[in-house]
């Protein structure tokens, strides 16, 4: 986990935007670790969420020293900011005293101008739940990324956090989304296009290997080179029937500013969940964003609105009878309107 000195070296709290906050103060305060930060994909899509505005500040949840994190959370409630605290980040998702910072930013705000944003929940380890479970009692307002995560919310210590607070379903920013720039040189041509299918996003307890093996044997056989891009994939083994047929490379963690390159020469991503896909898994968004046909878990449900034409799912469809043929920059269009949709949803279920 990264370490080391707060990102001022006077002050854990600092504008998100490109200028401080005016004389009236902040319009809104994250209280989480990692904003910004490339290796957290929770850092990198609020950086995204907020890019450009001069009105939210951050105050860092991880930064040492208790006592100036109590003088800073104080001081920036006096602005009569709201406070949203941001959950799982790459340097809290184990920090032994988050639930304490928790109820301090809960005390200096108070309830009706504390919200928090948890990305995850169901799916947090015994260990983590409990704590983040009684901090569901903190804030008015708790935002979740799928109706499922909201049920289980609202089910929490026996149906007392749905009662209490206001659980609001937002899908999560993507801080992969491709600049015009990035975008036409995603889409340009490459030699090894033809028969390159990549992996995109780190290996989590979250992806089926069954499912990717079955895929991976089931493509069209002009597929032989396979790119795994995301940290956690070097290293494993792979069956005989995949190492036989394919060209394996594994990226580990690929910094933004090389996805263009490495998106331009696949012809397909695959992204293997252990369940159907849903609106905020950034191992499909991102993908899809540079214009990358890619197959997924299906079948789609109520969770799945994102719809452009190169994504397939698997079931209902064969991956070796996909139709990948698709316009690149049309699909890619698409994906940028749903992005900016789902950035304006979150922003005012977070701020509004």
């Amino acid at each position: 986990m990264p370490s080391g000195p707060p990102p001022t070296a006077e002050r854990s709290i600092r504008a998100a935007g490109p200028t401080p906050p005016d004389a009236t103060g902040p319009g809104a305060v994250l209280v989480m670790g990692d904003f910004g930060h490339e290796r957290c994909g929770v850092g990198g899509s609020m950086a995204a969420l907020v890019a450009g505005r001069t009105d939210i500040a951050v105050l860092d949840a991880a930064a040492p020293g208790r006592l100036r994190f109590l003088r800073e959370a104080r001081a920036a409630a006096r602005t009569g900011a709201v406070a949203v605290a941001v959950y799982p980040t790459r340097s809290t998702v184990y920090q032994r005293d988050l639930l304490l910072r928790a109820a301090v930013v809960r005390l200096a705000f108070g309830r009706r101008r504390f919200r928090l944003h948890l990305h995850e929940y169901r799916h947090l380890r015994k260990m983590l739940r409990w704590p983040a479970t009684i901090a569901l009692l903190l804030p008015q307002r708790i935002v979740v990324s799928t109706e499922s995560e909201r049920d289980a919310v609202a089910r929490a210590l026996g149906g007392l956090v749905g009662r209490r607070c206001e659980v609001v379903v937002a899908v999560p920013t993507s801080g992969t989304s491709p600049t015009a720039t990035d975008l036409e040189a995603s889409l340009g041509p490459d030699a090894d296009r033809d028969r390159t299918v990549g992996v995109f996003g780190m290996y989590r307890d979250d992806k089926d290997l069954s499912w990717l093996l079955d895929v991976l044997g089931r493509l069209d056989r002009r597929f032989d080179r396979l790119v795994l891009a995301g940290a956690g994939w070097e290293g494993r083994q792979w069956p005989s029937e995949i190492t036989d047929r394919y060209e394996l490379t594994a990226l580990g963690h690929v910094p933004r500013r090389a996805l263009p390159g490495i998106f331009r020469s696949w012809g397909l991503a695959v992204a293997p969940l252990s369940n159907p896909a849903h609106d905020g898994r950034m191992s499909v968004r991102t993908p899809l964003a540079f214009g990358v046909p890619t197959l997924t878990v299906g079948p789609r449900d109520a969770e799945l609105t994102l719809d452009p034409p190169h994504l397939v799912l698997v079931p209902p469809h064969d991956p070796g009878a996909a139709r990948l043929d698709v316009d690149r920059g049309e699909g890619a269009a698409a994906v940028a309107e749903f992005e900016r949709a789902a950035g304006t949803a979150t922003a005012a279920a977070l701020f509004g």
